[in-house]
């Protein structure tokens, strides 16, 4: 069944320069870790985004991703604090919450940065 089958690859949009400074309210469609860092996908203007928060770097010699493991401990941490609870948690706790992202420029690159999520009562 799976020989030479296709996986249905998601395709996600960045945004563009001019989209800087435009802030909007979505829900998490999805959060996983893929080895390389901890990804929140949601929409916005019908077209999947996504923010990272990398922990591993690309190694040009070995032309290979490595972990770098305090940085995951501390994207883990920070993870916590945004989102109100911990990674295991994210499948009952955080899809379909409604998240704040604002556009900002990194290093002349558009990006959706996720405010930190309210404490709930």
């Amino acid at each position: 069944d799976d020989f030479a089958s296709f996986d249905e690859m998601v395709l996600v949009e960045k945004f563009d320069k001019d989209q800087n400074g435009e802030i909007f309210t979505t829900p998490i469609l999805e959060v996983f870790d893929d080895g390389r860092g901890i990804h929140i996908r949601y929409e916005y203007e019908d077209k999947m985004r996504q923010s990272n928060m990398s922990y591993a770097t690309y190694d040009e010699v070995n032309k290979r991703w490595l972990t770098d493991p305090i940085k995951k401990k501390k994207q883990y941490k920070r993870f916590a604090e945004k989102f109100g609870c911990e990674f295991e948690e994210r499948e009952d706790k955080l899809i379909g919450e409604v998240i704040t992202v604002e556009v900002k420029l990194a290093f002349g690159k558009p990006y959706g940065d996720i405010k930190k999520l309210p404490k709930k009562k």
